[in-house]
């Protein structure tokens, strides 16, 4: 190939990494955007796709010009040349990835955890296995997330890496959630009481995955004590449980997920203390969104958000303005930047004359999601909605899978080709088997808990 041929065709491939970098960049960022349908953010992953297959269709030019950026890369850079890597099934590409420094730094580390998650082809499962159980510190955690997205049969090998105080406990715990059997329960009962909070969190989630013996009570009694437990409680707990959080709350064991929680259990008892917490700044979008996901009252409110002042780019006037009076700059029309958002009300008298108004409408004893009884239709619905958040999504996915035996994957984070078909077997399954379930009534494992 002649040199200017071959120079043109490197900074092609330049611009392809730059431009995969920038769009795995806004893609995290917009699935952390609660104004931002999930279903939104398929336009950039099919862009930044696009940019991968040009990288793959680039043949040797195109792996070099990816080898250069290795060391001196961006995390997104890396992340587009671990996914290029394994779609054209180059292994010791991707050796050579992990003898770089990128396993280090956090940011680059989880950027070769999402490359490998979705694009590790699957006949280099075998090769996860054998990585954990050697155990590596920087690249066992990294593979702990591959492993439990995809649901690999690990859960030993995790359970050993958690006994190892060199490894990072938490993506290790929280693969374990996806991935343990009933072979776990002895060791996942003895989890229970590690150190770090989101092993214990992980731990109880798990526990409730397997439907342990007597989990929900044991969950029941976590929440009491502490806040780590709020959550996977929520996930499959009962009337009980609800009282068990509210009385933590109130005992000041109160975290943001906890609010969440309660409004994901939706035991109408929990609406007086979700109100009392919208008088706290911090807490009250938690709690409005909690009585929201319980009551489905849809009380918004617009709010103007100013844009960040820059004294730099101000003109001396504006400059002067700013510093002397607190004066903002303005646009043409004489108004202050920035950009006016929908959100839930935070104002509790609003919410506590709704729900007066509005208290016919629910039966004490039920449990309720978005304002009908809840069942796994409503779970389904809470998934298509594209407006939920995206951490809620992911502990809907989860909810059905712990309450009512939904064995179908699906990741709030999956790119959106992958979620599509798996919420079209997850509405087949609703079709068939969610009639089996009460309306409003609280399950575990696909057994009524009353």
């Amino acid at each position: 190939m002649d040199a200017s041929v071959r120079a043109f065709h490197h900074g092609l491939y330049e611009e392809n990494l730059e431009e995969a970098s920038f769009l795995y960049t806004q893609c995290n960022a917009l699935r952390k955007n609660p104004q931002i349908s999930w279903r939104a953010l398929g336009d950039f992953e099919e862009r930044l796709d696009a940019h991968l297959d040009a990288l793959v269709v680039g043949s040797d030019l195109a792996l070099e010009t990816c080898q250069a950026r290795l060391e001196e890369g961006d995390a997104g850079e890396l992340f587009a040349c671990v996914a290029v890597f394994c779609r054209l099934r180059r292994a010791p590409l991707l050796s050579a990835v992990f003898k770089t420094s990128a396993l280090s730094e956090p940011p680059k580390s989880r950027a070769v955890a999402d490359a490998l998650r979705l694009e590790l082809p699957d006949e280099w499962t075998q090769f996860v296995q054998q990585a954990l159980s050697r155990a590596d510190t920087k690249l066992a955690p990294v593979l702990a997330i591959v492993s439990g997205y995809r649901r690999m049969p690990v859960s030993d090998l995790l359970l050993r890496l958690l006994t190892n105080p060199d490894i990072d406990p938490a993506p290790v715990s929280g693969a374990l959630a996806r991935v343990a059997g009933q072979n776990a329960l002895q060791p996942l009962q003895q989890l229970l009481g590690h150190p770090v909070p989101d092993v214990r969190r992980d731990t109880l989630h798990a526990l409730l995955a397997i439907d342990a013996p007597n989990v929900l009570s044991q969950a029941n009694d976590c929440s009491a004590r502490g806040a780590w437990a709020h959550v996977p409680t929520a996930l499959g707990g009962d009337r009980t449980s609800a009282s068990a959080i509210r009385q933590a709350i109130e005992a000041g064991q109160c975290t943001n997920d906890s609010l969440l929680a309660l409004g994901f259990l939706g035991e109408l008892a929990s609406v007086r203390l979700l109100c009392k917490q919208l008088a706290d700044e911090q807490r009250a979008p938690f709690a409005a969104m909690a009585l929201q996901w319980m009551t489905g009252a849809g009380l918004y409110d617009e709010e103007f958000v100013p844009e960040p002042v820059d004294e730099d780019s101000l003109f001396p006037r504006e400059g002067a303005a700013y510093r002397d009076k607190g004066t903002p700059p303005k646009r043409g029309d004489g108004k202050p930047f920035g950009t006016t958002v929908r959100r839930l009300s935070h104002d509790a008298e609003r919410w506590n004359r709704w729900l007066t108004e509005n208290a016919s409408r629910f039966q004490p004893g039920v449990r309720y999601r978005r304002g009908v009884p809840c069942d796994a239709a409503a779970l389904f619905a809470d998934l298509m909605d594209e407006g939920s958040p995206g951490i809620l999504r992911q502990w809907t996915a989860q909810e059905l899978a712990i309450r009512y035996r939904c064995e179908v994957r699906l990741e709030s984070d999956m790119p959106v080709r992958q979620q599509l078909p798996a919420l079209d077997a997850i509405s087949r399954w609703v079709q068939t088997e969610g009639a089996r379930f009460q309306r409003g009534r609280w399950y575990l494992a696909g057994r009524l808990q009353e």
